[in-house]
Order: structure tokens, then sequence, then C-alpha cells
């Protein structure tokens, strides 16, 4: 796969709430920064999830843009009737997500 189908992948995986399906897609120094949480590893991120995975919904990637070694995706992340607007940046490394950057508003998510 090539970063951009690595990133819409991992996002399409996290949206399902499959979350067993992240880890080969993420360098193991992986960087994530969000809204909420911040971690400095892939296990620690990956535990995260464990403790309270990500609701089961579905995405529609709107935009998808590929510079150098990163990829911006904005996504649609749909639960039910609700529906969050959310882009997310990514780095790689070593043909894996190395740094992730996510922004949302989710006051009307909850």
């Amino acid at each position: 796969m090539n970063r951009r189908e690595i990133a819409v992948e991992f996002i399409k995986a996290f949206c399902s709430g499959r979350i067993d399906e992240l880890k080969p897609l993420l360098h193991e120094n992986l960087s994530f920064s969000g809204p909420l949480y911040d971690f400095s590893d892939r296990e620690s991120y990956l535990q995260s999830l464990e403790r309270d995975p990500p609701r089961a919904g579905s995405c529609n990637i709107l935009r998808t843009v590929e510079e150098g070694e990163s990829v911006f995706v904005l996504y649609e992340y749909r639960v039910g009737e609700r529906s969050l607007k959310i882009a997310q940046y990514h780095a790689f490394s070593d043909g894996r997500i190395s740094e992730i950057e996510l922004v949302f508003d989710g006051s009307g998510f909850r």
C-alpha cells in the first residue's frame, strides 16, 4: 500500500472500531496529538483505544492530500444519526504512520 492508502485504511479501521487492525499501520515510535490526548508511542495509543474504544460507525473520505512523506485526510465520521468532521495529518517513516495530528470539534457529537 502507498501512504495515501495506509492513511485511509487507518481511518476506516478506526471508524469501524477495528482497533486490532491499526497496529501494523503504525510505527512503534508513533507521536499522536489530538484535542483529548497526546501519546509518544504506539503501545500507549493502542492501550488507550483498548480501554476506551471508538464507537463503531462509518466514515466518508472528503479529501486527501499527499505531500512528500505526509498525507492529510479530511473525513466525516458517522455514528448513527450523528456525524463529526475530522482533519487528520499523517507523517510516515519506514512505510508506517509515525505521526498523527488530529483536529475536530466534538461538542455536537456527544
